[in-house]
């Protein structure tokens, strides 16, 4: 399946923060563009990024005081709910607006600090989202969003192949010695490798143990990530939240989310001193190094691809049971 016709999935396309009452949000997920808003009651609403009259973007349209939207190019407004269209600026006050004039919904929902949007059949959309594995917490919660000239399969190997290439680490540094083979748990992919605290350091193959381990659990599909810095006591140091999703021309659309824990020792403050002055935990680059992603081992992202495709194959079977 090409990466332009994402799997019929739950996938997180804004951060709650992106999301208002105020103005839409145009997001995409490989050939679907969707618009997002908050209605009156400030429930996240999406629909189609299309007018059905003259097939203008919604997006360059406005949300209304009553928390609907309205095209920007007639004025043709929609109720976020239904997608019914119910005010045309021309019609005479003893008219009424057909019923057939409706914008496309998604199915959309909202879940520690991420809107989620059903691509794919719309009658499937009552699909639970998959189990969160994330827990926001810490002093302060980071976030941020970034669109990387990479492709979405290529983002989400490159997280199992190299993931400080993508990700920055404020006090810590990951190495490419990995703590054991990738291992599938509740349709988790999970991959585990040697951390050090930053600063000076010996060369890898002189270092007995690792202090700190990094922890990818990744949803084979949709490349939604969990990334936590553990000790080798399975206490949590740093946690983030990092969702992609396939963009045009061969880009990636990641959103994220970090903190650090209340861990204790001199690294521990220092890790939660920089996140309360303004340096997240962990963070998504906004910029990719070509040269180091070129150099990336790629061995750990051959397990992925396989449970990529064997995922992909059973799609179908999984929307037919979700409808």
């Amino acid at each position: 399946m090409a990466e332009t016709d994402p799997t019929p999935r739950w996938w997180a396309l804004a951060l709650s923060e992106q999301v208002t009452g105020k103005a839409p949000l145009a997001v995409r997920c490989g050939e679907e563009e969707v618009v997002l808003f908050r209605d009156a009651g400030g429930v996240a609403r999406a629909l189609e990024d299309r007018c059905p009259h003259r097939r203008v973007p919604l997006s360059l349209g406005k949300i209304t005081a009553g928390g609907q939207m309205q095209c920007g190019y007639h004025g043709w407004t929609y109720d976020g709910a239904t997608g019914k269209c119910v005010a045309i600026p021309n019609l005479h006050d003893d008219e009424k607006v057909p019923e057939r004039y409706r914008a496309e919904t998604r199915g959309v929902t909202e879940r520690d600090g991420f809107i989620y949007v059903w691509i794919g059949a719309p009658q499937a959309s009552a699909a639970p989202l998959p189990p969160s594995l994330y827990t926001p917490g810490g002093l302060r919660e980071h976030r941020g969003s970034v669109t990387l000239p990479l492709s979405h399969d290529a983002f989400v190997a490159a997280l199992f192949d190299g993931p400080w290439v993508l990700l920055d680490f404020a006090t810590s540094r990951v190495t490419d010695f990995l703590l054991g083979d990738p291992e599938m748990s509740d349709g988790w992919l999970m991959l585990e490798r040697g951390a050090t605290w930053g600063g000076p350091h010996l060369p890898d193959r002189f270092v007995p143990e690792w202090p700190l381990v990094l922890r990818v659990t990744v949803e084979p599909v949709t490349g939604e990530t969990l990334v936590e810095m553990l000790d080798t006591n399975e206490r949590l140091i740093s946690a983030a939240e990092v969702s992609a999703a396939p963009a045009a021309r061969g880009t990636t659309a990641v959103i994220w989310r970090s903190y650090a824990a209340d861990y204790g020792g001199p690294a521990g403050l220092a890790t939660r001193g920089l996140s309360m002055a303004g340096r997240p935990a962990i963070s998504v680059r906004r910029f990719v190094n070509g040269r180091k992603l070129a150099s990336l081992r790629i061995a750990p992202s051959h397990i992925w691809r396989t449970t990529l495709r064997a995922a992909r194959d059973n799609a179908p079977a999984q929307r037919d049971t979700a409808a």
